[in-house]
């Protein structure tokens, strides 16, 4: 899944709808970095806004009855997960990964869209939990580690993190 998203440094309307034309945003590859988009780099200044990363994917008829699962291995500094404009999740702190159960809003068969609102903005309660600039250190934001579908069976041996969650995970 690292391959194929369309990237939007900033806010827009209504990033995760479905009719949202996407064609001028910047073809991206993950790992991907807010931050060094070319007509950014250059100065001094962190980026700490809106970002939009978006992809579309088919699944076949046949995995109808399975879980899909999308698992972000890290993505700073917090974030929204959409799936044909459904919102499906939030994760806050990008040194932990998370997983996303995306079954009950897959189309099956036809073209589906995943979309992700990042934040690279201020919040004190999310790790390192400082403006960038009091920092002695620099911290990536956007999708800056891998994205995997992960396709099982109903009944499965959950996640660790997801195991902890309330009506999710476990055996």
């Amino acid at each position: 899944m690292n391959n194929d998203w369309a990237f939007f440094r900033g806010e827009t309307e209504n990033g995760q709808e479905v009719g949202l034309d996407d064609s001028q945003w910047i073809p991206a590859t993950v790992p991907h970095i807010m931050q060094l988009e070319k007509k950014h780099c250059g100065g001094n200044v962190i980026y700490d806004g809106i970002g939009w990363y978006r992809r579309y994917f088919k699944l076949p008829k046949s995995y109808e009855g399975k879980r899909i699962a999308i698992s972000f291995e890290g993505v700073m500094n917090a974030c929204e997960l959409f799936v044909n404009g459904h919102k499906v999740s939030e994760h806050k702190g990008g040194y932990i990964g998370f997983t996303s159960d995306i079954s009950d809003y897959i189309d099956w068969g036809n073209n589906n869209l995943l979309a992700l609102r990042v934040s690279a903005e201020y919040d004190s309660l999310t790790p390192p939990g400082k403006p960038q600039d009091r920092l002695d250190f620099y911290y990536y934001s956007g999708i800056y580690r891998d994205v995997k579908m992960v396709v099982s069976d109903k009944l499965h041996i959950s996640d660790e993190l997801e195991a902890n969650q309330v009506a999710g995970g476990g055996l």
